[in-house]
């Protein structure tokens, strides 16, 4: 569309985008925000448009989806309690709204067996690591090494770190380093999947 049919397009609604920005029209002002590699310089955030150039091409911009997108009357997707994962529609119930509120609720499969998958993972590390000593471990004991495990991309492998007050957030800790070397080796392959899996296509 040229920068005529843009402009009628935003003021029905729409959003539009030459490549780079994303624009829409409120309370008669063009506001402007970047997309793509640009994103990041305004994290999404619509400001006012500095100008519009009505010599490019634009088209409908559609955001991409993230799999967390909550709709009224379309099919979403959630992890029951023995970790399977089902579909529903939203019909606006208690349930979906609850659903919703907790993270549990995926408007695409692959988030939901994402998650589930990764959440799966991090419980069964946490209780190799509670059954090993992990429950007991003192953060305020900055003297005393504590153990986590991450990826390293460079050399493409799966190591221990040491952490003596800092704690991550929905980081598993291990008491000993010989402890975390055991958890490597006990979910290796599993590790693997959780730091390098490209989950847009599919498990």
């Amino acid at each position: 569309m040229n920068g005529l049919e843009a402009i009628k397009a935003m003021q029905e609604g729409k959003i539009v985008t030459e490549g780079t920005n994303i624009f829409k029209i409120e309370k008669g002002n063009v506001l402007s925000s970047y997309v793509g590699s640009c994103a990041e310089l305004n994290d999404g955030v619509f400001n006012t448009a500095c100008g519009f150039d009505f010599s490019l091409t634009y088209e409908e911009y559609i955001p991409p989806k993230t799999g967390w997108e909550g709709d009224y009357g379309e099919r979403y997707f959630y992890v029951n309690s023995e970790c399977f994962i089902f579909g529903t529609w939203d019909n606006d119930a208690p349930g979906d709204k609850r659903a919703y509120d907790k993270a549990n609720y995926f408007s695409t499969i692959e988030k939901a067996k994402e998650i589930n998958f990764k959440q799966t993972l991090l419980r069964k590390m946490q209780r190799f690591s509670d059954k090993n000593g992990g429950s007991e471990i003192d953060w305020v004991d900055g003297a005393t090494a504590k153990y986590h495990i991450y990826f390293d991309y460079e050399s493409e492998s799966v190591v221990t770190c040491e952490s003596w007050e800092l704690r991550d957030l929905g980081q598993v800790y291990f008491k000993t380093e010989e402890i975390a070397e055991q958890a490597i080796k006990l979910f290796k392959e599993a590790l693997i999947k959780y730091f390098t899996h490209d989950w847009s296509k599919g498990e």
